[in-house]
């Protein structure tokens, strides 16, 4: 649209090799873990959502990039820290500093 500010957004989603969160169907419900980039922003969000049959709850918080590498310094007053101790096991701290160092808007 001419006028409109236009952006792209980068998704990177946390799973096991065998893909358990996707195909998760549990009566208790399933957890996505995501980090999010908007366009070219100096920042990233850290997002967990949780569903089950009747509700879907998310929790979200933003990082800078610069801050990324608090993810495998382990500091428990970093804001989040919450994220990187929800996520499957499988995924190491340092691969998510690697992963989220590279999120680049395609």
């Amino acid at each position: 649209m001419p006028g409109s500010a236009s952006y792209g957004v980068t998704n990177l989603y946390f799973d096991s090799d065998r893909f358990d969160v996707f195909y998760s169907r549990s009566s208790y419900g399933r957890a996505k873990y995501r980090v999010r980039r908007y366009g070219q922003s100096p920042s990233v969000f850290l997002e967990r959502k949780l569903s089950t049959e009747a509700t879907v709850a998310e929790r979200r918080c933003a990082v800078d990039l610069d801050e990324v590498g608090l993810i495998a310094a382990d500091v428990e007053s970093w804001r989040g820290r919450w994220f990187v101790a929800a996520l499957p096991g499988g995924v190491s701290a340092e691969e998510l500093v690697r992963a989220v160092g590279r999120l680049e808007v395609i």
